[in-house]
């Protein structure tokens, strides 16, 4: 799937498919981590579904899709939206353009996004409870990436028609006026996209630089564009050489510092998830604590481990809430625990 190193997109059929994301470092040492042991978290899990389809969050919010099963909570025909603030959940009926084939797939802006695959993207605005179709205007064939308050953003392949291992490019398209220019981010520089700015575009704060990914799968190797992830001051920064080249790897970094916390992937692929308080990821099959979740709470940058749910066969990191975090095993179950930062022992 193009772009798939940018959309959050965890749908299961059966499989799940994913991405791998990672960072390119500031010429500068980097700044570690803090370097106390982790946080050892006993997490109580709780089934949220057995029958899920598909999910996406944000700090606030969760959209969760699942398979029509008359013993499920809820049907395929709609997307349950909760909403960790206030604690309150409403089914969104999906439109009926967007049928049989959808998945919320992220949120931006004031939108949740669905995609319907095969037909238009579908925006769903959290403020007023209305849908709005879209479609890509870029010159080429192009796949949703991201949107914000005044753009979308899609993914192309660099030649029409290029099938498999092709260079990508980045587009923005602005929600209004449907106008199409490139995206200004590029490898090394010093400009960043900004969906939620009506020019789309601002300064990359410094010592920040625009992560290139290194595409080592097409004819011609050459510099693209990664990725920067932000929550607040931190960000997921992406570099990778391509699916046969050595693999991806994340950084995570923050404005005004240079660090650069290399952390893990799990080998289905699932990047890391960011909110405002933490970010969680899977263990790498190759590290001494497999199938274990792990993370770091970004205050104070204290890192953190956890088993996961017992009896669970191919499970990964789904999603990350303020509050909450996700995980989903390959026979559609979908797990919650409490995540929150636990407060400081006395004295310390």
């Amino acid at each position: 799937m193009t772009g798939e190193r940018i959309v959050r997109l965890v749908v299961l059929a059966g499989c799940l498919a994913g991405a791998v994301v990672s960072s390119a470092l500031a010429p500068a040492p980097a700044v570690a981590a803090s370097q106390r042991p982790p946080l050892v978290l006993h997490l109580q899990w709780r089934i949220v579904t057995r029958q899920l389809n598909a999910i996406a969050t944000s700090d606030r919010y969760l959209a969760l899709l699942t398979y029509p099963n008359p013993n499920a909570p809820y049907d395929s025909g709609s997307v349950i939206l909760r909403d960790q603030f206030t604690n309150t959940h409403r089914r969104v009926a999906l439109p009926s353009a967007c049928q049989p084939n959808r998945a919320p797939v992220g949120f931006g802006g004031p939108y949740l996004v669905v995609s319907c695959f095969d037909a238009a993207h579908w925006l769903y605005n959290l403020k007023n409870d209305r849908w709005v179709p879209v479609t890509s205007n870029c010159p080429a064939d192009c796949n949703f990436v991201g949107v914000g308050r005044y753009w979308l953003k899609f993914v192309s392949n660099e030649n029409p028609g290029c099938l498999a291992h092709c260079a990508q490019v980045y587009f923005l398209q602005n929600l209004q006026s449907g106008q199409v220019e490139p995206d200004p981010a590029t490898p090394g520089g010093t400009t960043v996209d900004d969906l939620n700015s009506p020019s789309g575009t601002k300064p990359l704060c410094a010592p920040l630089r625009y992560p290139t990914y290194r595409n080592t799968d097409i004819a011609a190797p050459g510099a693209e564009p990664g990725s920067l992830e932000f929550s607040g001051k931190f960000a997921i920064a992406t570099t990778g050489t391509g699916a046969s080249g050595p693999g991806d790897v994340f950084h995570l970094e923050r404005c005004g510092s240079r660090l650069a916390v290399r952390l893990g992937a799990s080998g289905n692929g699932i990047p890391p998830f960011l909110t405002s308080r933490a970010i969680a990821y899977l263990a790498s099959p190759t590290t001494p604590t497999n199938n274990m979740v792990q993370g770091f709470y970004l205050k104070g940058l204290r890192a953190f481990r956890a088993a996961l749910p017992k009896a669970a066969a191919g499970v990964a990191v789904a999603g990350l809430t303020d509050r909450t975090i996700y995980v989903r095993s390959q026979n559609g179950t979908l797990w919650a625990a409490n995540v929150r930062q636990p407060p400081r022992a006395p004295g310390r």
